[in-house]
């Protein structure tokens, strides 16, 4: 499913943005999930 936080994720790559440095927590869910759907899928990810 594509959602808010994939297209969040593919602007950062779109970006040339190679890290996040985040301080994930109970608000993030979403994001990482985005990010381990991306790896699944084999996508670039910051």
């Amino acid at each position: 499913m594509y959602t808010a936080s994939s297209a969040f994720l593919d602007a950062l790559v779109e970006h040339d943005v190679s890290c996040i440095f985040a301080n994930f927590g109970s608000d993030h869910p979403a994001l990482v999930e985005a990010i381990a759907e991306a790896r699944a899928a084999g996508r670039p990810i910051p």
